[in-house]
Parts: structure tokens; C-alpha cells; sequence
């Protein structure tokens, strides 16, 4: 029984040692994590307006890129807004 009781007390020691440090680190934490919110707000709308992107392509959006760039140099001759090919007209 007195084991139990200095168990808890020696933990209550314990946690009353250690949370003014547990409570420092959780507010740096915070500031860290506003601090960095922040800058990546400010920087991804910066680059938004300056026209640039604020991610870099994929390495293969870049090889479908080409591929499709190679596409259309080889076939120029069809129509780039169609979705659908008009319909030949029929006289009856």
C-alpha cells in the first residue's frame, strides 16, 4: 500500500517536473507550424500571380508531354475543335 502511494506520488512529481517543458514544446511546435502555413501561403500566391507554377511537373507529365507534342507534329491535318467529324451531306 505505501509502494502505491509513492508510486503515484513519485509520477505526480513527475508529471509536474516535466509539463512546463511538455507545455514549451507544444507552443514552439504551434509557432513552427504557423510560421511555416505561412510562408507557403505567401510564396504559393506570389507564384500564382507572377504566372509561374508552385509545383514542378512530374517526371511523367513531362514524358507524356513529348509524347503528345510528337502526336500532333505527325498529324496536322486534323481538326484540333471538333469533337465529334462533321457529317458528309447526302442529297436525296
Amino acid at each position: 500500500m505505501l509502494a502505491r502511494l509513492l508510486k503515484r506520488t513519485g509520477l505526480g512529481a513527475l508529471y509536474l517536473v516535466l509539463s512546463p517543458f511538455l507545455g514549451v514544446g507544444f507552443i514552439l511546435f504551434l509557432v513552427y507550424g504557423l510560421l511555416t502555413f505561412l510562408a507557403v501561403s505567401l510564396k504559393s500566391i506570389y507564384l500564382f500571380f507572377s504566372g509561374r507554377g508552385v509545383f514542378t511537373p512530374f517526371p511523367e507529365d513531362v514524358i507524356a508531354q513529348k509524347r503528345y507534342l510528337m502526336l500532333q507534329k505527325q498529324t496536322p491535318n486534323q481538326h484540333k475543335g471538333d469533337a465529334v467529324p462533321p457529317l458528309p451531306l447526302v442529297n436525296k
